[in-house]
């Protein structure tokens, strides 16, 4: 366009136009014959991508639309003064340019808001390098994929080094096309997003004149850029630089149909919070960069603790709940099926249970296992672990039976609550297990005067599903489970009549919310084991007796399928799993 608009200039204002010794079809059937030059970069983009790379899991507001959209909006800001100057001082120190000085800032904010370690992001080049085709009109923009690494054990003085490497190697093979690449990468198309990158950006260098105004002028007419809101953009997300005498312009683009207004604003906080951390240090660690500013973690952390001292601190799980059973007393705690008992009645059974717990030597830092199928004593036994100071290990007797082993050696239990119903077959356990639990085997209450149920203590400790190698446990902490739970009771109770349905497995980390803040509040919990006419989460429906629920988005599709919502349901909390 700016060869376009200087001829048309010149020619108004009577002026030759230079002769041009090459035309845009020389260079396409250079770039098209597949010389030696062109060979060797698609060589290079061909290496360059081996290994395809993941696509960015950006923290979008919604649903990916199955066809891309193009509706777009832009939030401007600018960096100026001292962080401006000392931008253009450590290009300097590191010789660097601008823009790959900000590429690699780009680099780290984007892998902080993913939390991944390898990124691509796109960038539009001119692909005039040679000085015959500067004069010629035509189109010669490429796009570049560049990667980038931003590992959180390197320094973001080491992450700027290998970034300067990589990006001049890119364009030094700036001339092979971009859809030849993901041609010849024969990547899986999506009609929803752009090939190999969803990000991009560009820099522009400063400028005295109007950008757009080109270098020939005729007297007595005057130009001007024409200021427009520009509402597309081709990529979910890009980010423009622009170098004055004075200051650094930003333009951050996203997508309005996959980003909100406020989204975008905090995204462009947090970049700005990634330049004042490289700012400040040179020399720091990418794991230690944060998004948010040092006040502000320490808002969030005095909001999240309640002010540094949450309900319930310094308490165990079996204070709150033998503090909730003797508030709701003659109240159902439990229900499954047609059987139920009250708070009297469960307190007295863990007690018992838990007794019978201590003679077989279950006690603090102990971690007995227990079956994920679900019985009116399931949260009783629960309890009843917790009472005695030891942790518990969920275990779902339909995982294969290596891997029930292996959880049952690596945790170390002795003792396994099978709730009556068999091992599975060739599941070898050298330990002892408890089937149903009966009144005449309640031990001695007494013997659990004395025990320390501090909440430093672990909670529960649940496996991974070790789809990336060995399976892991991750020992979860009391503390930390009563501080959600005291949050999650205030905030999804708060005094109200609320019931909850216990149907996910308890090998789900989700299914805290639903086992223990009906306990914790003096409603009642609903069990619906896995065997019975139709799924437990239709029966729960069917039943249309609670007033709150814990559910993955994949649970709300299929409440979707079954076209009937609760009508007693005031409350889903989703989470467990992307939406």
């Amino acid at each position: 366009m700016m060869v376009f608009m200087k001829e048309g200039m010149a020619l108004y204002a009577g002026e030759a136009l230079p002769d041009i010794t090459l035309h845009y079809k020389d260079y396409v059937l250079w770039q098209q014959g597949g010389g030696d030059e062109i060979n060797r970069q698609r060589e290079f983009w061909l290496n360059q991508f081996r290994d395809i790379p993941p696509e960015l899991a950006l923290p979008l507001d919604f649903p990916r639309p199955a066809v891309q959209s193009f509706e777009g909006d832009s939030i401007n800001f600018q960096v100026e003064g001292d962080n401006h100057q000392t931008l253009i001082r450590l290009a300097q120190q590191e010789d660097v340019t601008m823009y790959i000085l900000l590429l690699t800032v780009y680099y780290v904010f984007l892998s902080k808001i993913t939390g991944q370690e390898r990124v691509v992001a796109g960038t539009p080049v001119a692909g005039r390098r040679h000085a015959d085709i500067q004069c010629v009109a035509g189109l010669f923009v490429n796009t570049l994929a560049l990667q980038g690494f931003p590992a959180g054990n390197k320094t973001f003085r080491q992450l700027l080094a290998q970034v300067r490497e990589t990006t001049v190697q890119a364009f030094d093979n700036e001339d092979f096309p971009f859809e030849e690449l993901v041609g010849q990468l024969a990547l899986q198309r999506d009609v929803s997003r752009n090939p190999l990158f969803d990000v991009t950006f560009e820099y522009n260098a400063y400028d005295e004149k109007p950008a757009g105004v080109p270098d020939v002028y005729i007297p007595g007419l005057r130009m001007e850029p024409f200021n427009w809101k520009n509402r597309t953009l081709k990529f979910d997300m890009t980010l423009t630089a622009v170098e004055k005498h004075d200051c650094l312009r930003f333009s951050l683009g996203y997508c309005t149909a996959l980003f909100t207004s406020h989204t975008a604003g905090l995204l462009r906080k947090y970049f700005e919070q990634v330049l004042a951390a490289v700012l400040g240090n040179h020399d720091i660690e990418l794991k230690s960069v944060s998004l948010l500013s040092p006040d502000m973690e320490i808002r969030l952390l005095e909001i999240l603790n309640g002010g540094g001292n949450f309900e319930g601190a310094g308490h165990s799980l079996w204070d709150l709940f033998s503090e909730q059973a003797v508030a709701s007393a003659d109240a159902a705690a439990v229900v499954c099926a047609d059987r139920s008992r009250t708070y009297r009645e469960l307190c007295s059974r863990v007690e018992g249970m838990a007794a019978f717990l201590r003679q077989k030597g279950v006690g603090p830092s102990s971690l007995v296992g227990i079956s994920a199928d679900y019985t009116i004593d399931t949260p009783a036994w629960l309890l009843a672990i917790l009472r005695t100071g030891a942790g518990y290990v969920p275990l779902d007797f339909e995982y294969p039976a290596a891997r029930l082993d292996f959880m049952m050696a690596d945790s170390g239990m002795r003792l396994l609550v099978s709730g009556g119903k068999p091992l599975p077959e060739g599941v070898e356990f050298d330990g002892e297990v408890v089937g149903a639990f009966t009144k005449d085997m309640a031990g001695n209450v007494g013997d659990l005067r004395g025990i320390d149920v501090a909440a430093k203590r672990v909670a529960y400790c649940i496996y991974t599903s070790g789809s990336t190698g060995t399976a892991k446990g991750v020992l979860v902490k009391e503390s930390g489970v009563v501080n959600y739970l005291s949050w999650a009771c205030k905030t999804y109770v708060d005094g109200e009549t609320c019931h909850w349905p216990l149907f996910t497995s308890l090998t789900f980390d989700l299914t805290v919310t639903s086992l223990y803040v009906p306990l914790l509040t003096g409603n009642t919990l609903f069990i619906y084991p896995q065997e019975g006419e139709g799924m437990p989460l239709e029966r729960v429906v069917r039943d249309n007796r609670v007033q709150a629920m814990k559910v993955t988005p994949s649970h709300l599709k299929l409440m979707k399928r079954l076209a009937f919502i609760p009508s007693s349901l005031k409350k889903i909390v989703v989470g467990g799993e992307p939406l």
